[in-house]
């Protein structure tokens, strides 16, 4: 019923603009810029700019310029010119990483040189202290760099959570008008229902983990027992778990809202649209000009959609490079220390890494939640 009201009341109104002499089409409307110029306003996005600046390292993206851009059929021009920034900041971050990195090869170095040297007198309890000290402070340097990747995964992610919840409520009136409320208002409730169940287990649960099993391989590398691989080995396969099932359920109830509700409001919306055009006299006017309102309002909801999905991706691009570059260039060092220094200083090394792997595919998980559930609502949802 509540597809047929809103039906009823887009009919209303392509009549009043009917009769007024409004038959513009909606490339017309783009060409003149009477609605476009306005789309800003009427979707409320005022409170969406303000924050958007503070989500990203991108200073001089739009949401409004973006979905005005698509509307107008046009490539987004400032994606092309945000590729330099991305470098330059990638770059910048690089500087201090290659610093970390000289500074634990060279405390690593002297540890092996120090270690060896007095070995040949026979000293082990000596060169066992002086391994001690030299782990304990690249450990130290380690957890540090650590603990700003995990600051950076869940400021990315709270950032995630943050514009997906303020882009729904101007999506959703897109998909109202195009549709109808119940595709808009399943798509509502389960993205509201993600962004809940991904604050819950990704930043109260598989972070404070992530945390505990580098800790884990930390301890496990420092004494010449193996105590905790099994420890750790079971986080890791729990931590698997929890971001695999959480994916593909969430992506799951997505799918399934995505398959039923169009074909719902698709009957609904069929039916009062045979009534409407059965009225005689107006009945074919009528018809005529909610078509093209409906093709307007369906050319909107694609193009907010879209200009989300683009959002979504930005938010996560930079630190996800940044997690990224930090693997790598930990592998590399942990290959050059692999002929020269002890088996433990490397896996401590590689603990590191390990340990900010579990985090990209923490964040990797919650962006391909959001990207396909959007992807799905905008490829779905034709109209009715």
């Amino acid at each position: 019923m509540r597809a047929g009201k809103w039906y009823f009341v887009t009919l209303l109104m392509a009549a009043a603009f009917w009769l007024a002499g409004s038959n513009c089409t909606a490339q017309e409307m783009t060409a003149e810029g009477t609605s476009v110029l306005e789309l800003p306003d009427y979707l409320e996005l005022s409170d969406l700019e303000e924050k958007l600046r503070g989500m990203t390292d991108f200073s001089d993206l739009s949401f409004s310029d973006l979905v005005l851009e698509l509307l107008q059929g046009k490539l987004p021009s400032g994606i092309s010119g945000l590729w330099g920034e991305v470098w330059r900041l990638l770059f910048s971050y690089l500087g201090g990483q290659k610093q970390l990195a000289v500074q634990i090869l060279l405390i690593a170095l002297f540890s092996a040189v120090c270690t060896n040297f007095i070995r040949v007198f026979e000293n082990s309890q000596i060169a066992d202290i002086s391994f001690y000290m030299m782990y304990l402070l690249i450990g130290t340097l380690l957890i540090g760099a650590f603990a700003e990747m995990q600051a950076l995964t869940v400021n990315t992610l709270k950032s995630l959570f943050q514009f997906v919840t303020l882009l729904l409520p101007a999506y959703v009136v897109t998909i109202v008008f195009s549709a109808g409320s119940v595709s808009a208002l399943g798509f509502y409730e389960l993205t509201l229902l993600s962004v809940h169940i991904l604050q819950l287990l990704f930043i109260k649960m598989v972070l404070p983990l992530i945390q505990i099993y580098v800790v884990f391989l930390f301890f496990n590398q420092l004494t010449q027992e193996d105590l905790f691989s099994q420890a750790s080995e079971f986080l890791k396969t729990l931590l698997e778990w929890i971001l695999k099932t959480t994916t593909a359920i969430l992506v799951g109830l997505q799918t399934i809202q995505c398959l039923v509700a169009p074909a719902v409001d698709t009957l609904k919306n069929s039916t009062a649209h045979r009534i409407v055009k059965a009225l005689p006299g107006v009945g074919g006017l009528m018809d005529s000009a909610a078509e093209t309102i409906a093709g307007s309002a369906l050319v909107i909801k694609n193009a907010v959609g879209v200009a989300g999905m683009i959002v979504v991706l930005l938010i996560c691009l930079l630190p996800f490079l940044k997690l990224g570059l930090s693997v790598l260039l930990f592998r590399l060092l942990c290959a050059l220390l692999q002929p020269i220094s002890e088996k433990r200083m490397v896996d401590c090394i590689r603990s590191f890494s390990d340990g900010v792997m579990l985090l990209m595919k923490t964040m990797l998980a919650g962006l391909a939640v959001f990207l396909v559930s959007l992807a799905m609502i905008t490829a779905s949802v034709r109209g009715g």
